[in-house]
């Protein structure tokens, strides 16, 4: 029988007892170190890395339920909610929304209450004017790189909330003339 290369044995003494000392052998994998020649390249195969599988759960209705109350009651994205343990892949989430119209209708409910939030958080953000102004030693001054900050966190979310709904919040591109010269099409013919 060859012995395998990544392994080697170390021996471990326990403490001393009165009645006996015993001495064990243990196979102990090399460090990564140990591992590879004075050249650089890796000795043998490295072992597999253990995955800890998600425990799945049967009851589908229940998962989505759950995933849009977090999407309902905070600004968390679908990609951060599904990266939850409880929770399916982004993939599977989308495809039983699409499966099931009365999933469809609550995620688009949850989506519309997420939106309110967000509306609210802008807001909130737009009004909060208690660190525009720090104390420094002479006096206080304007903190720029905080009002930038704020600026860009409205920006972002204004950004989301577009994309979310377009129509309600995206840019309006409306072709219209005034009511006093609507616009008119004309043909010319050579």
């Amino acid at each position: 029988m060859t012995e395998d290369p990544r392994l080697h044995t170390v021996s471990i003494m326990p403490k001393q007892t009165k009645a006996a000392s015993v001495t064990t052998t243990e196979a102990v994998p090399k460090t990564i170190s140990q591992s590879v020649d004075n050249v650089g390249k890796p000795v043998g195969k490295y072992p597999k890395a253990k995955r800890t599988p998600k425990v799945p759960n049967p009851d589908k209705s229940s998962i989505f339920n759950r995933a849009c109350e977090i999407l309902t009651s905070t600004p968390r994205s679908l990609r951060d909610v599904c990266s939850e343990p409880w929770a399916p892949p982004v993939g599977t989430f989308l495809s039983w929304r699409d499966a099931d119209p009365v999933l469809a209708e609550q995620y688009t409910r949850a989506r519309e209450h997420q939106a309110e939030l967000l509306e609210a958080e802008i807001q909130a953000i737009a009004d909060d004017g208690q660190r525009d102004y720090v104390l420094g030693p002479q006096g206080p001054y304007v903190d720029h790189d905080h009002i930038s900050r704020s600026r860009l966190r409205v920006d972002t979310l204004k950004w989301r909330l577009a994309r979310m709904h377009p129509r309600k919040y995206g840019d309006k591109l409306e072709l219209a003339g005034d009511q006093a010269a609507p616009l008119t099409i004309r043909v010319v013919r050579e």
